[in-house]
């Protein structure tokens, strides 16, 4: 890591590599240095993921310090939870607003995850030797509870991909009428919504009731119709899934 006042040029310093890897290796001497560069990590996100025909996703989105390593995977989140919709919506399966799902699922868990990599590059990287020996300090005597130890070296303390509000959610509390995800039934048997983003009422579910043990929703026939040849073809794939 530089620090203020130093130049950029000290990794074309063969020596001054070696003076920073002595404390590290054996004999930096010996070591075939394959590359060497100083570069600037960003922690950003963009204002919105979609406006109008635009839509960003991978680093056009977000810029991931490097200290979690999560870049790849969250440009990956990103392209599985827009394909579907752009299929949906081009197909002319749902409307238009669906698009607006992926900005309100993907934007507060990429930044949730450009955050805790940046504490995490606080935490690795202090200025202070005082403050890195107490760091030292803490972990160590975390390592030795097991408990402890394996929620870390697990990285259980990610944040999950769990939306609150979209076309997918993980709702604990009833959702607002006006949330797209408002009329999804969820029972697995003939789901029904109003959803504005839904091209179509009717609700298709992989599956029969009678196989699941599962009901069909309140108000809807006993007797199921024909299911389309596509498994979400007549309506939303998110509240037939």
């Amino acid at each position: 890591m530089l620090h203020d006042g130093e130049d950029q040029d000290v990794v074309d310093d063969p020596a001054r590599l070696r003076a920073l890897l002595a404390p590290l290796v054996p004999d930096p001497a010996r070591l075939d240095v394959i590359r060497a560069r100083v570069y600037t990590h960003h922690a950003r996100v963009a204002g919105r993921f979609r406006s109008g025909r635009v839509l960003l996703a991978g680093d056009a989105a977000h810029l991931m310090p490097v200290w979690q390593g999560q870049g790849f995977n969250s440009g990956i989140r990103d392209a599985a939870n827009l394909a579907w919709k752009l299929a949906a919506v081009l197909r002319g399966h749902s409307g238009d607003a669906l698009l607006d799902t992926y900005d309100v699922e993907r934007r507060p868990h990429a930044t949730a995850m450009v955050n805790l990599s940046t504490l995490v590059g606080r935490i690795i990287s202090p200025t202070r030797l005082s403050v890195a020996l107490a760091r030292d300090a803490f972990f160590r005597a975390l390592g030795a509870v097991p408990a402890a130890k394996s929620y870390l070296t697990e990285m259980r303390f990610k944040p999950m991909p769990r939306y609150e509000e979209g076309a997918v959610a993980h709702a604990t509390r009833p959702l607002p009428q006006d949330s797209p995800s408002a009329g999804c039934s969820p029972s697995p048997g003939w789901p029904r919504a109003t959803a504005p983003w839904c091209a179509s009422t009717t609700r298709w579910a992989t599956g029969s009731p009678s196989s699941s043990g599962a009901t069909p929703s309140s108000g809807s026939s006993t007797q199921r119709p024909a299911r389309p040849s596509s498994g979400w073809e007549h309506g939303c794939w998110r509240c037939a899934r």
